[in-house]
């Protein structure tokens, strides 16, 4: 009975996992320019998306059934119905509920390694199907995908989404094999750095370059260093949206110091200052409609900025929510070698999150999904062992 036991959790651990590895896949390759020559990925949340995480959820439930888990679940679906109802669409930020939801029945190393294998892997893919002109490997088309910025590289659309996936890729990987040598370890953190600026993706190289910097450093006293890291992640939600929204409101073309300080940030603060008067704040977002092919309107629809996209395109509440999220990890006080390797990456991650929105996106990040994980994953609670134990007890009697 008891390798009947095992067998069960191992089988089922195999199909959550694969699952889940299945939506890193459908994920990256929406991020390609496969959608715009091959049917069947029309948007970064399909419908084959959402229905992976419902299995996730469903089976996970079934396995690691916990009061906990039925009230998260419930809150969740809350969630998910309110937004629903308010956009009528999949939002970003739905699919982070369900990124959230589908991490808590996910073992943390588990789902760490089946995302940096299978992210490595479909971008590796995508690349290659560039190199066999499957996809294309250069060029400007934005008549072909509606974004005015179109610059297609090596099968994706533009060098934000491959330079963003390379540094993630490169922290996934950093964690996952640890007894790396510190040779090996720089040739890494090298080798992206050149990526990132071959791509000319600057959030990507500076993003490299902190995780380099807070990777050594939180080397020693981890756990002291590692409550600071947190405090820091804390913090900067609160922190990069208030600055988000002072430079979106006081942003004065007319000045030598504003113009600079745009420039800096690559001509986002015309962008934000356009949206945040056309869609100031709410509780519960805004219905924004511009996109990539709005001619005349500022930035051509492009909306870079996590803190300030979210704001407005979801809400102060969105941000509250993300909030408490970050907050409540450090709560926890077990955990440390996990907890560690959590706030390095959500602290690098918040800091990208200032100039881009990609790391509130699922489809281009784990985090969410870790954080479920860490919060929520719970070993000992399986429904199946308990009902075959029951089973076991009743023909023992």
């Amino acid at each position: 009975m008891h390798v009947n036991n095992l067998l069960a959790d191992h089988v089922l651990n195999l199909f959550i996992s694969s699952c889940y590895g299945a939506i890193v896949f459908i994920e990256v390759m929406s991020l390609s320019s496969w959608k715009f020559f091959h049917s069947g990925f029309t948007t970064p949340n399909s419908k084959i998306v959402l229905i992976l995480f419902l299995v996730v959820i469903f089976f996970g439930l079934l396995q690691r059934f916990s009061l906990t888990h039925l009230l998260l679940i419930f809150l969740l679906t809350v969630l998910v119905t309110l937004y629903f109802l308010r956009f009528r669409e999949i939002s970003y930020l739905i699919t982070l509920f369900f990124a959230f939801a589908a991490g808590m029945f996910v073992r943390w190393r588990t789902l760490l390694k089946v995302d940096f294998f299978v992210r490595f892997f479909t971008v590796i893919f995508i690349i290659f199907l560039s190199f066999f002109r499957f996809l294309p490997i250069s060029g400007d088309n934005s008549a072909i995908t509606g974004f005015f910025f179109t610059k297609f590289v090596y099968g994706f659309s533009y060098p934000n989404p491959p330079g963003y996936l390379f540094m993630i890729i490169c922290m996934e990987s950093i964690f996952l094999f640890p007894r790396l040598s510190r040779l090996h370890k720089l040739i890494i953190f090298l080798l992206t750095m050149s990526i990132e600026l071959y791509l000319d993706y600057m959030t990507g190289f500076l993003g490299t370059i902190v995780f380099l910097i807070v990777y050594f450093w939180i080397q020693r006293n981890k756990l002291r260093k590692t409550n600071f890291l947190l405090n820091c992640c804390v913090t900067c939600i609160p922190f990069f949206s208030l600055l988000s929204v002072f430079l979106a409101t006081k942003f004065n073309p007319a000045t030598d110091l504003w113009n600079k300080l745009n420039d800096l940030l690559s001509l986002r603060l015309p962008i934000w200052d356009y949206y945040y008067r056309g869609w100031p704040p709410t509780l519960f977002g805004n219905s924004i409609d511009v996109n990539g092919q709005t001619q005349g309107v500022v930035g051509y629809g492009a909306f870079d900025g996590a803190y300030i996209y979210f704001l407005l395109k979801y809400g102060v509440f969105s941000l509250f929510i993300l909030f408490i999220a970050v907050l409540a990890l450090k709560r926890v006080k077990n955990k440390a070698y996990e907890k560690t390797i959590l706030s390095v990456m959500l602290f690098v991650i918040l800091l990208t999150c200032f100039p881009e929105t990609s790391g509130f996106i699922v489809a281009y990040t784990p985090i969410f999904s870790l954080m479920g994980s860490f919060l929520f994953y719970n070993e000992k609670s399986n429904l199946i062992k308990k009902y075959q134990m029951f089973k076991a007890s009743e023909n023992d009697e």
